[in-house]
């Protein structure tokens, strides 16, 4: 996935928000790819500071990218208007580790589709509510949603999205 994000942001231009799984991936793809990226001004958590202070610094900008983790999404998602795209890396579920997690592995048969999966699609069904209507498109590369068994399950669960198979060549 990062390489596939460092060749597209090196081509897009726009504004967009990419959304991380958490924020060491964040901090990772940053350090490793901000001195590569020049076209487009990148923007991460630390650079970004809270919602009003990224909202100033998006008034001035033409084309960006903010990478932000799941988590954060929420909190700067006041900030964001009138952006080309969001784009979701992966699926928002939940670290195993989790105390939630754990305790639910306990109680339950099958914890991954009683409780990790049902608690997935609703936070990204909160992430979508956070974000839908302050872009024109939103997009998941998370593969595993076509592949796997439970993506039936997610793709279903979203109503007015549709698959676009992005051309390999």
């Amino acid at each position: 996935i990062n390489i596939y994000l460092n060749s597209w942001l090196k081509q897009e231009l726009g504004k967009s928000i990419v959304v991380m799984p958490n924020v060491k991936v964040v901090s990772d793809f940053f350090v490793e790819y901000k001195p590569k990226i020049t076209n487009v001004k990148l923007i991460n958590r630390d650079i970004a500071g809270n919602a009003e202070i990224l909202r100033e610094k998006l008034k001035s900008l033409n084309d960006f990218s903010i990478l932000v983790s799941n988590y954060n999404l929420s909190r700067l998602s006041p900030a964001i208007s009138n952006v080309d795209r969001i784009v979701f890396v992966k699926f928002p579920f939940e670290p195993p580790s989790l105390i939630s997690q754990l305790l639910y592995a306990q109680q339950l048969d099958n914890n991954f589709m009683n409780y990790a999966l049902p608690k997935a699609i609703i936070n990204f069904k909160n992430s979508l509510a956070d974000i839908y209507d302050k872009t024109n498109e939103i997009w998941m590369l998370d593969s595993k949603l076509l592949i796997k068994d439970y993506g039936k399950i997610v793709r279903k669960s979203l109503k007015g999205f549709r698959e676009i198979e992005e051309d390999k060549n």
